[in-house]
């Protein structure tokens, strides 16, 4: 059986809950982790603290980023992770409620690997999350992330 996992960075507690919701809906709540802030997100990565049971917290195969824009503080986490040599292998994706032309084209500048509407309806965005599930926990492979990677 496939237990890939996604790590979930959301500032928004509303927004988060949902993409719960949407995760347990799917049948891969216990797939997903949500972390509040880089600060924390970093953690889970690199299996500090509370996070170093890899068995309880393992190595996410995808990175979901809650952003409504890119601000510094979600900048500075894709570029983090991109520039580690163990973490830039997992795909990070930006999960927004809207993305003009500009954010897109600066999401991709700073290193993301793909940026999806999130949208309004809660069926449409249950739908996404099985797609996006399948496809970054089933379908795409990454190679192998060291469990106590170097920053």
């Amino acid at each position: 059986m496939n237990r890939a996992h996604i790590l979930l960075l959301d500032p928004d507690p509303v927004e988060a809950e949902q993409a719960q919701r949407a995760f347990r809906e799917a049948g891969w709540e216990q797939r997903l982790h949500v972390v509040s802030d880089g600060e924390e997100a970093f953690a889970y990565l690199l299996g500090r603290g509370v996070y170093h049971d890899r068995f309880t917290y393992p190595q996410p195969r995808v990175i979901l980023l809650g952003a409504t824009k890119p601000d510094p503080a979600a900048i500075q986490v894709v570029q983090a992770v991109k520039q580690s040599q163990d973490l830039r292998r997992i795909p990070v994706v930006v999960l927004t409620r809207a993305c003009d032309k500009t954010d897109l084209q600066h999401w991709y500048e700073v290193g993301v690997n793909s940026c999806l509407v999130k949208p309004s309806d809660f069926d449409d965005f249950l739908q996404l999350v099985r797609m996006c599930g399948a496809y970054w926990l089933s379908v795409n492979i990454i190679p192998p992330i060291p469990p106590y990677p170097q920053p």
